[in-house]
């Protein structure tokens, strides 16, 4: 799997719409990393089950946008409704080789 700066947004937010944990972490490179605000999941097997738990509570992206970028990484935010609840989210992904290797997100606040 071969993903760019310009696609790994919006492939990632309809794979997370489609609620598809198994896609989702494909995309991440076999030592990958999601740093969140629950902790640390290392390695695809980890990843989709985060992603498993995450899909769990029924999320609804209501917006997903760049917040900027460089060669190998993009920054977002955007808001979801999680639980009921809205939540802003903030984060960046890093690619190598094509493939997600680094990802961070925190919970922030709803502007």
């Amino acid at each position: 799997m071969s993903m760019t700066i310009d696609s790994v947004l919006d492939e990632q937010l309809e794979l997370m719409r489609q609620g598809d944990s198994a896609a989702l972490a494909a995309r991440y490179s076999e030592d990958g990393q999601m740093i969140h605000s629950g902790g640390v999941a290392n390695g695809r097997a980890e990843i989709e089950a985060e992603f498993a738990s995450q899909a769990a509570l029924h999320p609804a992206v209501e917006s997903l946008s760049e917040a900027g970028r460089g060669e190998d990484c993009v920054n977002y935010r955007g808001v979801m409704a999680v639980s009921g609840e809205r939540i802003g989210v903030a984060g960046t992904f890093v690619l190598r080789d094509g493939e997600i290797w680094r990802h961070t997100t925190i919970i922030t606040s709803v502007e």
